[in-house]
């Protein structure tokens, strides 16, 4: 499908090689496909094309490790997904990957705003505990959401999950409610 440059609609229905459990085919195809802007009748936001790229360089970094001849005829992108969003199988950070990886993110309730630089790792929890200390609003009656490009709302609605798993981008505003 990568070598289907002007390919911007796809309708898979019905297909056996798209349908199971275990693989989200949506993910590999938005990724596989550059320029796609609708799959099954559904617009692609940039959100879930961040979200598929992702998902391809995790889902066949073991193939792109084990060196295999045919790998990049098979995935041509995979190459340059790489040099846009990082190489997955690296083990050991490096200083500037880290330093590259801090985002500016406001924090803003009501009035109330600061702002943070902060980690696309860093957990949900952890900001919760900020805005407690910062506009004293507990944890359990935070509501945290924020903007994605596409003008999409977002609520950051799992403790346990990081900013990257809610594809938090840089300079954007994190609104807390208070319930």
């Amino acid at each position: 499908m990568a070598h289907l440059p002007a390919l911007v609609t796809l309708r898979i229905r019905h297909n056996p090689l798209t349908e199971g459990p275990g693989l989200d085919m949506r993910l590999l195809v938005v990724a596989m496909v550059t320029r796609l802007t609708k799959l099954n009748g559904s617009p692609i936001t940039d959100t879930e094309r961040l979200q598929a790229d992702l998902f391809y360089l995790k889902y066949f970094v073991k193939e792109y490790r084990e060196g295999c001849p045919s790998f990049a005829d098979m995935h041509p992108r995979y190459a340059g997904l790489i040099k846009e969003h990082g190489d997955p199988g690296r083990s050991e950070p490096q200083i500037s990957t880290i330093k590259e990886q801090a985002i500016e993110v406001t924090i803003s309730s009501g009035e109330k705003t600061f702002t943070k630089r902060l980690l696309r790792t860093t957990l949900v929890k952890t900001i919760q505990v900020m805005v407690q200390r910062q506009l004293k609003i507990p944890p359990k009656r935070q509501v945290l959401s924020w903007v994605d490009p596409a003008n999409q709302r977002i609520v950051l609605d799992d403790p346990g999950r990081d900013l990257a798993y809610y594809y938090v981008v840089g300079d954007c505003v994190l609104t807390v409610e208070s319930t």
